[in-house]
C-alpha cells in the first residue's frame, strides 16, 4: 500500500514531457484556426442572416437606418478569406490575427467610438441607431477575447514556437 502512495504521488508531482506540451499548443493553436474557418463558412454562406442577426442582438433601435448594398457581399469576401487563411496558414493567417487583434485592442479601449465607426461605414442613416446598452460591453468583452489572442500567437511567434 505505501509503494502504491508513492507511486501515485509520483506520478501527480511529474511534468508532462515537452512533446506533450508542444502537441497541445498545437491543438490550441489548430482550435483557433478552426473557429476561424468555421466563422468563415458562416459569413460565406449567411451573409444576410450574419446581418439580421447582428442587428437583433446590437440595436435596440434601428431607425431610418439600413445596411449599404456593398455589406453583405463584402461580409460573404471577409468569410472566404477567413476560409482561405484557415486552411493554408502562413502569413495570411497571422496577419488575420494581426488584423483581428488591432480591432480587438480598439473595440477593447474604446467600444463606442468603435461600433459608431463601423456603423457609418457599413449602414446609410447611421446617426438613427440606438445600441443596446449591453451590447456595448460584449463588444469590448470580445474585443478584448481578440486581443488576447491575436497577442498569445505573436508571442508564440516571437518565441520561435
Amino acid at each position: 500500500m505505501i509503494g502504491e502512495e508513492a507511486a501515485t504521488d509520483t506520478f501527480l508531482t511529474q511534468q508532462e514531457p515537452p512533446h506533450m506540451l508542444i502537441l497541445s499548443e498545437r491543438v490550441g493553436g489548430c482550435m483557433l484556426r478552426r473557429s476561424f474557418g468555421i466563422l468563415g463558412v458562416i459569413l460565406a454562406l449567411f451573409p444576410n442572416r450574419v446581418i439580421e442577426w447582428y442587428e437583433q442582438v446590437a440595436f435596440a433601435d434601428r431607425g431610418e437606418s439600413s445596411p449599404k448594398t456593398w455589406l453583405s457581399p463584402a461580409i460573404r469576401a471577409k468569410g472566404v478569406v477567413f476560409i482561405f487563411a484557415s486552411l493554408t496558414g502562413g502569413i495570411l493567417y497571422r496577419g488575420l490575427l494581426f488584423g483581428t487583434g488591432v480591432a480587438g485592442i480598439l473595440a477593447f479601449l474604446f467600444p463606442k467610438q468603435y461600433l459608431k465607426t463601423g456603423i457609418k461605414v457599413a449602414y446609410t442613416h447611421s446617426g438613427d441607431v440606438v445600441w443596446k446598452p449591453l451590447f456595448i460591453t460584449i463588444a469590448r468583452i470580445l474585443g478584448g477575447c481578440y486581443a488576447i489572442a491575436a497577442f498569445k500567437s505573436v508571442r508564440k511567434q516571437l518565441k520561435g514556437n
